[in-house]
């Protein structure tokens, strides 16, 4: 027995000294982690500082905000930690990853919302503009209706110049947006106004702050000089050539080389279009020969850009061809022209599939932050009490007892968090489904009281037994052949398509389920 003592003695030793040690660890990193989180802040604001020297260098800059996202934990200012979000969500913007560049403004939104300055609330609407250009992509008024709310909030709180340009710039895409879908003039002086009221805001800024700000009114002069070209009749060629030449001015602020190289292309594009508009078909020819070449050699471009301009550019010839009574070729072009517009559907259904998809990711990383935040404060909670034992050394097994009584809550607590995780997701999933039956319920509202009467349960099931990806468009026929019940010929007279493209749709549909999903009265017949 007294043999045993010793040995049971000599474990309790060695406990208390392994303790001793951990929790001098412990407080040894508090003392000196403010002191270490203030080096490391300089450290993180020195490589993103550095950056504005890197932006035709993508692969250093990825890798640059990759290292430094994993060091979040050891940033404490939270305006570095914005910047940090904010220019992962431009890299991603600019390589056409819409999910995670969305993801990735809302967490800087979120940092950023931490302090409350002039700058700050720059920043804020400088994302949410970031956002907002999304929306305006994919024609969504919706969306663009909840950032502007957002925008005039922060616009009345700081009516500086800068938050005037990212307001005033989101208001003439949603003039935009609504102009292509009315034609109403009201819409068009609109575009004209708020864009000038943008490019005012500009000219109230010094060339510094135009750099501190990283404001670029190129793209907003093209688009002037564009409205111009596109919005008026007769063409005002003097108005068109005054503003591209100006945003010509500021193209070597551009900072990424696609962006660039893109904004170059427009505006010799827009050049061959007046030398058209005065009929001078030499240089038309000489342009065109030029703007192809521009297309087949750029390495830089982002490939929906490409494609686009690539369209545009055959729909150019084209009509050059009918002017010129060149009707052979007229028709070569418009061919061309349809395969373009193929690989352009399809570049939107994608960016349509990645919109849902981003609403589901965004909401899953809040919630993964929230369970890793929780995670943080049971370390600490942990921690405390291991402190504690140094003081209780009397008390040491009771202290093992609390601390698994604690493991045994945290287990329940996964379980529960588990759970809860599980039931978000497919409220998520409702709530993806529902937005879209929202949003064709706005789109087509003569259907709008069959759309509320949609359940979205039942809808919901059907999805998620298919056994290849939706589209976006899958998931909008099968709203329309499950929740509304409309025939074939209804179907194609709301979607202003042939009836055979519609049992086209339904054929290849039937292909993603696996047979017996659907009763004899659905899409299946």
């Amino acid at each position: 027995m007294a043999a045993g003592y010793m040995i049971f003695n000599h474990h309790i030793f060695t406990l208390m000294r392994k303790l001793v040690l951990h929790i001098t660890l412990i407080l040894t990193l508090l003392i000196s982690h403010s002191l270490y989180a203030q080096q490391y802040d300089d450290i993180a604001q020195s490589a993103l500082d550095s950056l504005n020297r890197l932006y035709f260098e993508p692969e250093q800059v990825q890798q640059r905000l990759e290292t430094l996202r994993e060091h979040e934990g050891e940033i404490a200012d939270n305006m570095i930690l914005g910047e940090l979000y904010r220019q992962l969500g431009h890299y991603e913007q600019d390589y056409g990853n819409t999910s995670l560049a969305h993801i990735n403004f809302q967490k800087a939104l979120q940092h950023y919302s931490q302090t409350d300055s002039e700058l700050s609330a720059y920043w804020q609407a400088e994302c949410l503009v970031a956002i907002a250009t999304e929306f305006y992509s994919l024609t969504d008024t919706v969306g663009l209706n909840n950032i502007l709310g957002e925008l005039e909030n922060i616009y009345h709180a700081y009516p500086i110049a800068p938050i005037a340009y990212q307001y005033n710039h989101a208001l003439y895409h949603m003039a935009d947006c609504k102009y292509r879908y009315t034609d109403e003039s009201e819409m068009l002086d609109s575009f004209f106004n708020y864009l000038y009221k943008t490019i005012a805001a500009t000219r109230q800024l010094t060339n510094q702050q135009l750099i501190e700000y990283q404001i670029n009114p190129a793209w907003d002069y093209f688009n002037l000089a564009s409205g111009y070209d596109v919005f008026t009749s007769p063409k005002q060629i003097d108005s068109i050539v005054k503003y591209t030449n100006l945003c010509k001015q500021y193209i070597p602020l551009v900072k990424t080389r696609s962006d660039s190289t893109n904004l170059v292309y427009h505006v010799e594009n827009e050049r061959v279009w007046v030398q058209y508009y005065q009929h001078k078909y030499d240089s038309v020819e000489f342009g065109f020969n030029r703007l192809q070449d521009m297309l087949a050699n750029d390495k830089y471009m982002l490939y929906r850009d490409l494609i686009l301009n690539q369209q545009q550019l055959y729909l150019f010839m084209k009509e050059y061809n009918c002017a010129i009574g060149n009707y052979r070729n007229a028709y070569k072009y418009q061919q061309l022209q349809h395969d373009e517009e193929r690989k352009i559907f399809d570049v939107e259904k994608m960016k349509a599939i990645s919109n849902i998809e981003m609403q589901f990711e965004t909401e899953r990383k809040e919630q993964e932050i929230k369970r890793l935040e929780q995670e943080k404060e049971i370390v600490r909670r942990n921690a405390i009490l291991i402190a504690g034992s140094i003081i209780a050394v009397l008390v040491v097994f009771i202290l093992l007892l609390v601390i698994r009584s604690v493991r045994k809550k945290n287990e329940e607590q996964q379980l529960y968090e588990a759970a809860l995780e599980a039931e978000m997701q497919k409220e998520s999933r409702n709530t993806n489904l529902r937005q879209i039956i929202n949003r064709m319920s706005h789109d087509f509202p003569k259907y709008e009281k069959l759309f509320q009467q949609v359940d979205i349960e039942q809808l919901q099931d059907i999805l998620s037994k298919a056994t290849m990806p939706l589209t976006s468009m899958d998931i909008q026929y099968l709203i329309v052949f499950q929740g509304l019940k409309l025939k074939p010929v209804q179907v194609a007279d709301m979607f202003n398509v042939e009836p055979a493209s519609v049992y086209t749709v339904r054929y290849r549909i039937r292909k993603k389920f696996p047979a017996g999903v659907f009763d004899k009265t659905d899409i299946t017949q």
